[in-house]
């Protein structure tokens, strides 16, 4: 657990240099959603979706205020962002709650999830970007390699990773971008009993996972995949900290 404080002002001197590196662009403040509940799990994902960027854009309170709508001022009280988070916080549910079935993510009368329980998932967990400038929907991927080969950007994100102190990094559709920043060769990927790859790096397990926003596969079939893989990973984070 991290501190008490939603302020993240102890890693404004970090994002100063992330600005730095991206020549002075407007960044994405991304990260721990609730450091009072965060839990140690980071999912690794691509880019933000926010086209026109016009200036440095603070997402974890984007982040915060969507598990948290309560504590929002009116101006900043938004709709959940269903396709972006819902299957992370089902997949949350899947790890923290792993006797939950996928019927029981639904209200009572079974007509939609029961999203105002789900979306304080995101209180437990960091969502970090590869890439910090303005993104859209569908990610350029060269861009996103760039920012792996690049060695200061890439530098700064290993250590925001670090700052997040995680247990377990979820790479949302970002594994072979993972491999590329911290230099890992194939000789060094593993594979869980669920057929999943991850690797480990300081101690940390990297596991290879879907992007929460593909639908392709039915939800209900990625909920039960997630709970097989997170009950594989569980057994590895185990015993790296025994």
């Amino acid at each position: 657990m991290r501190g008490d404080s939603m302020d993240i002002t102890a890693d404004s001197e970090l994002f100063a240099k992330i600005k730095q590196a991206y020549n002075g662009a407007p960044i994405a403040h991304d990260g721990i959603v609730c450091p009072k509940q965060y839990e140690n799990i980071v999912f690794l994902l691509k880019e933000v979706n926010k086209p026109n960027m016009a200036k440095n854009w603070p997402y974890y309170k984007v982040l915060y205020f969507q598990a948290n709508p309560e504590e929002a001022p009116i101006n900043l009280r938004k709709d959940f962002y269903r396709s972006t988070f819902t299957n992370i916080c089902l997949w949350i549910e899947a790890f923290f709650n792993p006797t939950c079935s996928y019927e029981d993510c639904f209200l009572a009368d079974k007509t939609d999830y029961d999203i105002e329980r789900l979306r304080k998932n995101l209180n437990k967990t960091a969502i970090v970007n590869i890439k910090k400038t303005a993104g859209g929907g569908s990610s350029k991927y060269e861009e996103l390699i760039a920012v792996c080969h690049d060695p200061k950007k890439s530098e700064l994100l290993k250590t925001q990773l670090k700052h997040t102190e995680p247990a377990l990094v979820i790479c949302g559709g970002t594994f072979e971008l993972a491999k590329i920043i911290f230099n890992i060769q194939d000789t060094n990927i593993h594979f869980l009993p669920s057929g999943a790859k991850y690797f480990l790096n300081d101690n940390v397990v990297f596991l290879e996972f879907t992007h929460p926003a593909w639908f392709s596969v039915p939800q209900k079939i990625l909920f039960a995949y997630a709970q097989s893989v997170f009950n594989d990973v569980k057994n590895i984070i185990n015993l790296r900290r025994s």
